[in-house]
């Protein structure tokens, strides 16, 4: 599967009426496999597409028919979208993971040593508990 990427959308132009451009008459022969049209999270267009081809000829022959052409008043720009089949792997955190011999809240809870002077003083500024 190839896919487009579509630019310079007109914003209210929907899925339906965008295959329907792409899926005319005149045009190359092709299986649009999907069309997903970009939003920004208030609803409104971010105006450009991915479609999607069955074969990477499909696309290629899409791209050179469609690249250039109008939708309303909008020139379209159609490329292919490089490097999806061949992504370089995912670069790991900067910040190496804890592991439980790093985990201080896995040990088990052991009290602070302290000298003598320190136990006098804690001794002298607190009061017993109650039994």
């Amino acid at each position: 599967m190839s896919r487009l990427i579509v630019k310079n959308l007109p914003l209210n132009l929907t899925q339906e009426r965008l295959r329907k451009h792409f899926e005319r008459r005149d045009a190359p022969p092709g299986t649009i496999t999907d069309i997903k049209i970009a939003h920004k999270p208030d609803g409104t267009s971010r105006r450009f597409a991915f479609v999607g081809f069955k074969t990477d000829k499909e696309a290629a022959a899409a791209r050179d028919w469609f690249d250039r052409t109008f939708i309303d008043s909008a020139r379209l720009s159609v490329t292919i979208v490089e490097g999806t089949k061949d992504a370089p792997t995912p670069r790991p955190n900067k910040r190496r993971r804890l592991t439980d011999e790093d985990d201080s809240s896995n040990k088990s809870a052991q009290p602070p040593v302290l000298d003598d002077s320190v136990k006098e003083t804690i001794q002298r500024t607190s009061r017993p508990l109650p039994p």
